[in-house]
């Protein structure tokens, strides 16, 4: 696997090539598992269907992923059971309104946010630990109004170079009217609203952020076994075309890639710090020192902390208490269909696994003294 870095203008540019691939073909063919997807005969868009390949290829090794030029480009993605699903999913996440569409919507909101409210209710990470679900059980409630968007990123400096998108008046277009509350109150007797941008957690500015502009918010953590989440955030940038290192390696890079990143953040606050969003592993996984930043802003009793593992094992359990901690009836909920992953990827070499048992024990330790429990990791 190449060394070679990937810096923000590539990270932009893959995501882009991926977005186009995978949302802008012209027709495709069903296969046995699988699809052919095609695109217009220019160069431009044999560029993006090769680049788009070589990712795939290296991020998903149980697909079968080809490319051909006879009569159209044309990509050919199989794989194992579940395939043809989560490429449709692919498809329909990646599918946008027509530009003038979105900018309509957009004005009209922003004329309307002084009249919406902000959120009560934040699920601020931890990323790779379930938030996408979570979220999705919380919006089946009656007395809870999903956000316009689920991950907002507000509070972090992925929106930051852009002035309109900084203002509490633009993250207001994202949450309801106060009419909508009134009504949702009156029906059900309680309301709630909220978004769920997972790396808030992690981002050192975002508990200070979150306080000056939402300061009555109740904040909802998901956090899962450091390992596994390391091992797949790695995947997760491996797939997207982001990582190039091995994970040990990326592993073994991380400090030299993230030196001084906080540091800048503190003194730059719209600076975006690509090292810490996309390589940093291991500072993701050690939650506690995350906490501890969030504790130093919102009491403990506004933060409700659950592990992964019991979500997955008793999911409606824990959706009860999570509908509990906001104020909420409890109320069964549909279970969420996650999007088919593209298959398994390779197992994580048992040496290092062993090597982040040792390294994330003090951490785990620390995590436990917060969260009253033990979730045995």
């Amino acid at each position: 696997m190449t060394t070679e870095p990937v810096d923000a203008a590539e990270i932009a540019r893959r995501r882009a090539v991926l977005f186009d691939v995978f949302g802008g073909f012209t027709d495709r063919d069903e296969q046995p598992n699988g699809y052919a997807m095609r695109y217009p005969a220019t160069d431009a868009w044999r560029e993006k269907i090769a680049l788009a390949a070589d990712i795939w290829q290296r991020g998903y090794p149980t697909l079968d992923v080809a490319v051909t030029d006879t009569p159209v480009p044309t990509l050919t993605v199989t794989g194992p059971d579940g395939t043809k699903a989560f490429l449709r999913d692919l498809a329909a996440v990646t599918a946008r309104a027509p530009a003038w569409q979105r900018a309509l919507d957009l004005a009209g909101r922003i004329a309307t946010a002084p009249l919406r409210v902000l959120p009560n209710a934040l699920l601020i990470g931890a990323a790779k630990c379930g938030t996408t679900s979570l979220y999705a059980h919380l919006a089946q409630h009656p007395s809870f109004a999903a956000a316009r968007t689920k991950e907002v990123y507000f509070f972090t400096n992925t929106f930051r170079a852009n002035p309109v998108r900084r203002t509490t008046v633009w993250y207001r277009t994202q949450f309801p009217t106060g009419a909508a509350r009134a009504r949702i109150r009156a029906a059900t007797g309680a309301f709630a609203t909220g978004e769920a941008t997972p790396c808030y957690l992690f981002h050192p500015l975002a508990p200070a952020r979150v306080r000056a502009v939402t300061p009555d918010a109740k904040l909802i953590v998901l956090v899962r076994d450091p390992v596994a989440m390391a091992y797949s955030f790695y995947q997760m940038k491996l797939r997207g075309g982001i990582e190039t290192l091995s994970f040990e390696d990326a592993l073994d890079a991380e400090e030299r890639r993230t030196a001084g990143e906080v540091e800048r953040l503190a003194q730059e606050p719209n600076y975006y710090s690509v090292a810490r969003d996309h390589f940093a592993y291991l500072a993701r996984a050690r939650y506690a020192e995350q906490l501890e930043r969030w504790l130093e802003h919102f009491p403990r009793d506004r933060i409700a902390i659950y592990a992964a593992e019991r979500f997955k094992a008793d999911p409606a359990g824990v959706v009860r208490d999570a509908q509990a901690f906001l104020g909420l009836a409890p109320r069964a909920t549909e279970p969420h269909a996650r999007p088919n992953s593209g298959g398994p990827y390779a197992p994580m070499n048992p040496a290092t696994r062993e090597r982040l048992r040792d390294y994330f024990r003090p951490f785990n330790e620390r995590l436990y003294a917060i969260a009253g429990e033990d979730f045995g990791w």
